[in-house]
């Protein structure tokens, strides 16, 4: 009888325990989802510090650099530019338009641009973000790079963010392809299954039989792709062959080709 009751207390004793491990992971699982990533706090410090007017104008310049970047020449001698082949200096530079060509960025340019210029642009490409997604920002952190929102809807608020592990793949240096796969998702400070979201837009893409939907898709997924894109003149082609991420500072090393 003494070893039946000691059973009962044992067995009762785990279930408490078991259920008290429960709810504490419950709790933790709540206050990681409710809180604030790193880069989140991070951006918004930046922002509170940086004045309006000064936020507007780092947009701009950065809009004019990547003007310059794909210009013909460079007219304004932005530092942010530099011509790796031809140089400046070098004749023909002001009649083809085609070389290497590296720009400068600094995350908060691209946090300025996101907030003061983005909906313009995607407005004018006839794209509108959905209005859940709030303060879309930049970070670029050991070699990922995060893209996080503020998702607003009844009384939800919640900061998500992805990142995303660039590289670009290949023998031919100049022709490599690059891999934009997700490495992760994170509801505030807690992680999130990342593939069943690829798993969801694959499906997505081949039920819809959507071909913008399905390179989406196939990015996330980790398959390599052309990083290449006509320009608007209908004459040069601009391939990503190098790029740099810093906290701070990045760098992308582009090639302008004639369009074939």
């Amino acid at each position: 009888m003494a070893r039946k009751t000691s059973f009962k207390r044992i067995f009762w004793r785990s279930v408490v325990i078991v259920a008290l491990l429960a709810i504490a992971a419950v709790a933790l699982g709540f206050f990681l989802l409710r809180s604030e990533p790193a880069h989140w706090q991070r951006h918004q410090q930046r922002r509170a510090a940086t004045p309006q007017t000064q936020r507007v104008e780092q947009a701009q310049q950065l809009e004019a650099r990547f003007t310059a970047l794909l210009s013909y020449t460079n007219p304004a001698g932005d530092p942010g530019i530099t011509f790796v082949s031809p140089t400046a200096q070098d004749a023909g530079v002001s009649q083809d338009g085609l070389g290497v060509r590296r720009i400068q960025l600094t995350s908060d340019e691209v946090n300025a641009w996101l907030e003061t210029r983005l909906p313009e642009w995607l407005e004018n490409q006839g794209v509108t973000l959905p209005v859940e997604v709030k303060e879309p920002m930049f970070a670029a952190q050991n070699g990922l790079v995060i893209l996080a929102f503020r998702y607003e809807s009844d009384n939800v608020s919640q900061i998500v963010s992805m990142s995303f592990r660039p590289e670009l793949v290949g023998q031919d240096q100049n022709n490599r392809q690059l891999v934009f796969a997700l490495a992760g998702v994170q509801g505030g400070k807690l992680p999130l299954p990342s593939g069943s979201l690829v798993s969801r837009l694959e499906t997505q893409a081949a039920e819809a039989k959507n071909e913008a939907l399905k390179r989406v898709s196939d990015a996330l997924a980790g398959r390599p792709f052309d990083p290449v894109m006509p320009m608007a003149d209908g004459k040069r082609t601009v391939r990503l062959i190098d790029f740099d991420l810093g906290e701070e500072e990045s760098s992308l090393t582009v090639r302008l080709d004639p369009a074939r």
